[in-house]
């Protein structure tokens, strides 16, 4: 076994974890990743996500992992793989999609031999050993000095990928964080609820070509899946699923933020935004770590990997990369001078949701905008009957309605597109009645809202 992989012990047994959680999914990671590429006490990669995610789906909840297996799984379909494989032409183009420079300077040679002997030296390997081996790994391919580093910072979210909001969300993420890492800290990423849910929607409603899912190849699925009220990550409401898994994560995370109180910080994305240096010497001061100088410099760029961060998110072309979708995506100019902080991505939701849509976020979510501080644009929280609600949940959400641009921006996309298109604009009115109907249901009911 080389020194380095000999060495990997007593670095995993030294540091400690930092883990940026977040409800919704939209409340900075990839930006706050990015802040601390280059602190030299914290480790992170802010090509990696959804560690702890990735490996809980993949294996449970045992503390110690079949070591052979384990290396597979990480090295070939875990976040891991944009370090350990080479950046072909698939690999390349999804680090562009993350803001990231497929170029930058890292030994993947090294990291590839030094992560096989530490997974090679055991039949198995605890957990903790493996996310930190693949970080300890990183280190080594980009040059850190180990030896100043007092934190790995990985981020994850509360929910599971297989898990759904008509059950709620069980949050064991953070159960398996603070058994590998009883001092672990607990950075909330908290943002205001109408941006993030503005970003989702977005996102989702572009990649599922529109507000249902609906295309000409799963028709009677769809009408199938509505009657059973079957709403998911791909139809068959986008909105009305996140308005459900919106609501059911802050129920998750609230949860488990008071179970494990004594660990947790809340950062707040507009305070990042807004009071960046003030808000990075409130962290660094609970981390025990160095402010760095180029933080309060007036053209401060977070990097990626050592390179300038170019951006991504649901509004930006990089990374979401249907430009002919039902929702237009920020101009490349805007999405360029958005990477830093800054106080556009704190207000352009307002610009992104339609007053309805602003109306029944609130109304939904409004335990979680009282709980965090944020302020209520329509809805009065004093007067918030279900009446007007059923009023406002009839209007059209942007996006939803078919337009004359819409269908003809299909030919970009292929003939095929473009009869797919026209063939949503005659089938999609009796979902849009139908979602409603379902949506109502589960407003009043649950089980989407259990727990109100």
């Amino acid at each position: 076994m080389s020194p380095a992989a000999e060495n990997f012990s007593a670095f995993s047994e030294r540091v400690n974890l930092i883990v940026a959680i977040d409800h919704a999914g939209r409340a900075g990671n990839g930006f706050f990743q990015a802040v601390f590429d280059q602190h030299p006490e914290v480790l992170t990669c802010p090509w990696m996500h959804y560690v702890y995610s990735y490996i809980e789906t993949e294996f449970g909840d045992g503390a110690f992992l079949d070591a052979v297996r384990a290396r597979e799984f990480l090295a070939a379909k875990a976040y891991f793989r944009y370090v350990y494989c080479d950046a072909d032409a698939t690999r390349a183009n999804e680090i562009r999609k993350f803001g990231g420079d497929p170029t930058a300077v890292l030994d993947r040679s090294l990291v590839r031999r030094v992560f096989d002997e530490i997974f090679q030296a055991s039949d198995s390997i605890s957990r903790r050993d493996a996310v930190i081996a693949m970080y300890y790994c990183y280190a080594l391919g980009v040059g850190r000095d180990l030896e100043q580093i007092k934190y790995v910072l990985v981020t994850d979210s509360i929910s599971l990928r297989l898990e759904d909001p008509s059950s709620g969300f069980s949050g064991r993420v953070v159960d398996r964080i603070v058994d590998d890492f009883p001092a672990a800290r607990i950075m909330q990423l908290v943002r205001d609820p109408r941006a993030s849910f503005a970003s989702t929607n977005h996102q989702y409603v572009n990649s599922a070509g529109n507000m249902y899912g609906l295309h000409f190849g799963n028709y009677w699925e769809s009408v199938k899946r509505l009657c059973q009220a079957r709403f998911d990550w791909d139809r068959l409401h986008v909105f009305g699923f996140f308005l459900g898994y919106f609501w059911q994560t802050f129920l998750a995370v609230e949860r488990k933020v008071a179970q494990y109180r004594d660990h947790v910080l809340r950062v707040k994305n507009e305070d990042l935004n807004l009071a960046f240096v003030p808000t990075m010497q409130k962290l660094c001061n609970w981390l025990g770590i160095r402010m760095l100088p180029e933080w309060s410099g007036m053209d401060y760029v977070p990097t990626m990997v050592g390179r300038p961060w170019t951006g991504t998110g649901a509004y930006n072309s990089a990374y979401q990369r249907n430009t002919y979708g039902p929702l237009s995506n920020d101009p490349d100019k805007v999405a360029r001078t958005v990477t830093g902080p800054n106080e556009y991505v704190t207000r352009r939701w307002r610009t992104r949701l339609a007053e309805s849509e602003i109306y029944l976020i609130e109304w939904v979510l409004r335990a979680e905008m009282e709980r965090y501080g944020y302020d209520f644009v329509v809805l009065k929280p004093d007067n918030a009957g279900i009446g007007e609600l059923k009023r406002v949940l009839w209007k059209p959400m942007r996006g939803e309605l078919p337009t004359i641009r819409w269908i003809f921006n299909g030919r970009h996309l292929g003939w095929r597109e473009l009869a797919d298109r026209v063939f949503f604009t005659v089938a999609f009115p009796p979902f849009y009645v139908g979602t409603r109907l379902q949506l109502l249901r589960m407003l009043r009911n649950g089980p989407v809202f259990a727990g109100r």
